[in-house]
């Protein structure tokens, strides 16, 4: 406790105990090359307070290393900092000082009571290999940015918030594998990255605002975004893979801006749902690119886009504002019971369709011109239950169904 000792050479650590630390300070300040080498296991060998200040000499971390306490770092000046194949783990509340590169970064809380981790207001702390989110009770992470070029795993089963910022910025493709609940992972998220993929999967949700600044954030599972997301000129968001569904806090708002692309690709009979539990707003502004379709929106008010949405082979949820789905059909004929001219007849239409026939949906069939339908009636339907009511426009006879339950996607005659 209390003092400082001034570390010259190599440090090792291999005390197993999972306590210790203290409020003394390892100050790192050797002239020539120095290794600190960590216990090998997560949570043993504690480190006390650390500062990392030196004038020349490479220092290189290897093995896991656990502070308990702050960590700081003040220079390498001629030297440098060799990270690679260590990890660094902070399971106790500290405060980390100065920007500098790591290797795996894991904030850890196995405690019975929370953890409290500052990011000293202008530091960056850079996790080049993996940052993992682990333990049973709430991390608060605040202040400062974490910049992720690595994989992020988040496997803490309490609530991970507070005021920093997690920025993902890596170059390559990046996994984000996000097993909290729905709410618990509560910081503000950021993704820059000039080139690379981000593939979030887990049903851990989005608490605080998301903002895309350029790369592509890709959503492989359900997603709950709690909170507004915007995508910026050179950014896209990939709105799930088949049969996901994606939900928006009510008043919410997704804007894509200029520049921005939102993809929302769902699969025959495999739809993504675009839903919130009240009214959500869907903002594709002029400049702005979409591909909606195989979805499902629900409470979807997307009245500041520069157009309507338009959704192809798409079902309408209810409660949409400026929006225009279209479903698709596949195998689609239509057959009369005779081409002789002056012969009245059967006409049997038969199709495939790729998403339901709402209960109050409707099949549209165009006649060619020289067949008369102004007084076409309906015989009988498989594939589709209730009452169909003919109506008859020009060429165009609409069938409207009322009084059945939903038509599931397939064949209908």
């Amino acid at each position: 406790n209390t003092g400082t000792i001034a570390a010259k050479g190599d440090i090792t650590l291999t005390n197993t105990g999972t306590s210790g630390g203290g409020s003394a300070t390892i100050e790192i300040n050797g002239t020539g090359n120095q290794i600190l080498t960590g216990s090998g296991t997560i949570d043993q060998g504690c480190l006390p307070m650390v500062n990392i200040n030196k004038a020349s000499g490479n220092l290189t971390l290897a093995s896991i290393i656990t502070s308990v306490n702050n960590w700081t770092f003040t220079s390498m000046g001629t030297g440098s900092l060799i990270t690679t194949g260590s990890t660094v783990v902070f399971n106790a509340s500290t405060t980390i000082t100065g920007s500098h590169t790591l290797n795996n970064v894991t904030f850890n809380n196995t405690s019975g009571s929370g953890l409290s981790a500052t990011i000293a207001s202008g530091t960056t702390l850079t996790v080049n290999g993996t940052l993992t989110i682990s333990g049973t009770n709430w991390i608060n992470l605040n202040t400062g940015t974490i910049a992720a070029k690595g994989d992020i795993t988040l496997t803490n089963t309490g609530t991970v918030s507070g005021t920093a910022t997690l920025n993902l910025t890596g170059t390559a493709d990046q996994a984000f594998i996000n097993n909290a609940s729905a709410t618990s992972f509560q910081l503000a998220t950021t993704v820059n990255k000039s080139s690379g993929t981000v593939t979030k999967s887990g049903t851990g949700g989005f608490y605080k605002p998301l903002t895309i600044t350029s790369g592509i954030l890709s959503l492989t599972d359900n997603t709950l975004f709690s909170d507004n997301v915007t995508v910026s000129s050179g950014g896209t968001l990939t709105c799930g893979t088949a049969g996901t569904t994606i939900t928006v806090g009510s008043a919410k708002t997704i804007t894509v801006n200029s520049g921005g692309t939102i993809t929302c690709q769902g699969a025959v009979g495999s739809l993504v749902n675009l839903t919130g539990s009240a009214a959500w707003n869907l903002a594709v502004l002029t400049g702005a690119a979409y591909t909606m379709d195989y979805v499902q929106p629900t409470y979807s008010n997307a009245s500041t886009s520069y157009q309507a949405i338009v959704a192809t082979n798409s079902t309408d949820g209810g409660n949409n504002v400026n929006w225009s789905l279209t479903g698709g059909l596949s195998s689609a004929s239509v057959v009369p019971a005779t081409l002789v001219a002056g012969i009245t007849g059967n006409a049997t239409a038969s199709f495939t369709t790729q998403t339901a026939i709402p209960i109050d949906g409707k099949i549209a069939i165009t006649f060619p011109t020289g067949f008369n339908v102004a007084s076409a009636g309906f015989s009988s339907a498989t594939g589709v239950d209730g009452t169909l009511t003919p109506s008859v426009a020009g060429q165009v006879v609409t069938l409207t169904r009322s009084g059945g339950t939903a038509s599931a996607a397939g064949a209908k005659t």
